[in-house]
């Protein structure tokens, strides 16, 4: 073998060490992505945040996506009545952002619980929505999801009840679909 066919197979060698070498670099490095994004604290947020993104949206079915089949809360709202409230509140409004703040996350297994403060911001349609926004954003209390794990993804995630302290126990005597429902009676 002639010194130049010696060096090229050198050559050669060590380029295949690089490539396996980077190879191996990527998916450790995809690995660990993976991983970062599965623990629970991200799930949750994640969570947390498509819920206030359906509700922003308005959008039935991203709320029911994150939202537990046997949902519930004080008011006795099930998980249809839950969606139903959502996009009823979301419905006062041209452009409806939710954002949350002051947010604490305790994981306890396969429970957690996310407090914040909310803020609605947007363009209401008339004076239910410049109610509904007042009342969110006037609530001194947090509100608080409770979220359980039904699943090994990461969005296996479900909202299973939520309150606030703040809120009283009648709602005003509002049910969920109250406010589309007066809307159609007035036309």
């Amino acid at each position: 073998m002639r010194l130049s066919q010696r060096e090229n197979a050198c050559g050669g060698a060590r380029l295949r060490l690089i490539v396996v070498a980077a190879l191996a670099l990527g998916v450790l490095a995809s690995v660990g992505a993976v991983a970062w994004q599965m623990r629970p604290s991200a799930a949750v947020q994640r969570q947390q945040a498509a819920l206030l993104d359906g509700i922003g949206r308005r959008s039935p079915a991203r709320i029911r996506r994150v939202v537990a089949e046997d949902y519930a809360d004080r008011w006795g709202f099930s998980r249809d009545d839950l969606v139903e409230a959502m996009v009823d509140a979301g419905s006062q409004f041209i452009a409806l952002v939710v954002t949350a703040h002051d947010e604490r996350l305790a994981i306890d297994g396969p429970r957690a619980t996310f407090a914040c403060r909310l803020v609605a911001g947007g363009k209401p349609v008339g004076p239910v929505g410049h109610e509904v926004m007042r009342q969110v954003n006037r609530t001194e209390e947090p509100f608080v999801f409770r979220w359980e794990r039904r699943g090994f993804l990461p969005t296996g995630w479900r909202l299973v009840g939520f309150d606030n302290a703040g809120f009283p126990d009648d709602l005003h005597g509002y049910k969920p679909g109250d406010f589309r429902r007066a809307l159609r009676e007035d036309l």
